[in-house]
């Protein structure tokens, strides 16, 4: 179904462009502070696109990119943090922790802040209360210094999908 109105002169084609320009811009937003998962922003755009300017202007190459992305943002999401933690010696309980901690960290510290801390804190606090012995400190820090740079690393590599994804989209587009 694709709405033809004409909004003062405005082609639907641009109308769409600017939507999904806009959720574009969401996407990019929710990947450094994730209020939302990024990928619901990324899927809405080739949806509204279509339904506004009409899915004939959508290319493959424009879906792929869309699912290529969601993807690759989902795998990340859920791996990236928990196998640097365990590949540091950090424990089943250290990636519970740092889950709990990047549910937590936005709610007790500032929300940006929390976002990526919060991880790092938490696999600290659940390896600490694991070993409860000072000699193994030392893994505790290396497990909350990987958990942070892998939380840097991940947002930068996922700011970089999301932006490639927009890019394709809209020269693929027909």
């Amino acid at each position: 179904m694709t709405i033809h109105h004409n909004h003062g002169g405005v082609h639907p084609v641009m109308i769409a462009a600017i939507i999904t320009s806009l959720l574009f811009l969401l996407a990019i937003i929710c990947t450094i502070v994730p209020l939302l998962p990024s990928w619901i922003f990324i899927a809405a755009s080739p949806l509204l696109y279509g339904a506004i300017a009409g899915f004939q202007h959508l290319s493959i190459a424009a879906w792929i990119a869309v699912v290529l992305t969601i993807a690759l943002l989902l795998l990340i999401d859920t791996f990236a943090t928990s196998m640097s933690t365990l590949r540091v010696g950090g424990t089943k309980w250290a990636v519970i922790g740092a889950v709990i901690g990047a549910i937590l960290g936005p709610l007790l510290l500032t929300p940006l802040l929390g976002i990526f801390i919060g991880p790092a804190i938490g696999a600290m606090a659940a390896e600490l209360l694991r070993v409860r012995k000072i000699r193994d400190l030392t893994v505790v820090a290396k497990v909350g210094a990987v958990s942070l740079l892998s939380q840097l690393m991940t947002t930068l590599i996922k700011l970089l999908l999301v932006a490639g994804c927009a890019v394709v989209f809209f020269y693929a587009l027909k």
